[in-house]
């Protein structure tokens, strides 16, 4: 953990304290080390191991972190917290959140919102009475359409140098 414990004097818990002190002697071999902390819901894990990762970048601007969890929902939970807390904190305010998803999960996530638009899109058009608003909405359509595909294929461009440079460190 190196000088990120000074950043976690805040958690005065004894557990918070206990798993700090368990965190400071886990082996360290070429500059990776794994630290595990398990426990029951709602003991505080997912705060405690947000508040270590802020540290961490709080320590070290060059710090590369895999947060990884048996299921997507912590992972995202988690994720949601390491933000909260780095927008808390001027050190690391600007600092990206990077999540990561399967190939699977990706899709499923694509297809439940494009099934949401396309629900609130046949309502509007249940609403609209011209034919000049109609040529709108379409047009308007097609243009999003192009942003949205420009966007992913930004996004993937993003996340790939994003791996590739996890990979190089």
């Amino acid at each position: 953990m190196g000088g990120a414990a000074i950043h976690l004097q805040h958690l005065t818990d004894e557990d918070h304290r206990l798993v700090t002190t368990y965190l400071q002697n886990v082996p360290v071999r070429n500059e990776i080390a794994l630290g595990i902390i398990q426990g029951r819901a709602g003991v505080g894990k997912t705060f405690y191991a947000s508040s270590v990762v802020v540290a961490l970048l709080q320590s070290d601007d060059e710090v590369r972190i895999l947060f990884s969890a048996p299921a997507n929902e912590p992972v995202d939970v988690a994720a949601r917290k390491i933000r909260e807390l780095m927008d808390q904190n001027n050190e690391t305010r600007e600092l990206i959140v990077l999540r990561g998803h399967g190939k699977d999960t990706e899709k499923i996530y694509l297809h439940a919102h494009g099934e949401l638009e396309h629900k609130a899109r046949n309502r509007y058009l249940d609403s609209v009475k011209t034919p000049e608003e109609l040529q709108k909405l379409r047009d308007r359509e097609e243009a999003i359409k192009v942003k949205r595909a420009q966007d992913r294929e930004k996004a993937q461009q993003e996340q790939e140098e994003a791996l590739l440079k996890l990979k190089n460190c």
